[in-house]
């Protein structure tokens, strides 16, 4: 079982970083395994589920700030809007309200 193990946890890495995957249900619809087994393998706390969801939410903030600065440099009054309420205080949101 470890060896099958360390087979899985290399193929998680190297799809999460390839796919750019976000979220566990997504990576593990790449794996040839069930979510419950990819658990029974990477328990919530363990180290090799910790640095899955460290490369998650690489891929995410990424994404993110990839997204912020297109929203930034664009004309498009909608998506200046949706970037203003993304980070403005809760004073400015709500008077973009």
């Amino acid at each position: 079982m470890e060896a099958k193990k360390a087979k899985i946890y290399k193929q998680a890495i190297e799809v999460a970083e390839k796919k750019k995957c976000f979220f566990i249900e997504q990576l593990v619809a790449f794996l040839p395994i069930v979510k419950s087994t990819f658990y029974d393998y990477f328990p919530v706390g363990s180290d090799e589920l910790n640095a899955i969801k460290a490369i998650l939410e690489k891929n995410r903030v990424e994404v993110k700030t990839s997204m912020y600065n297109k929203w930034f440099k664009s004309d498009n009054p909608t998506l200046q809007i949706a970037l203003m309420k993304l980070i403005a205080t809760d004073e400015e949101a709500h008077r973009l309200n």
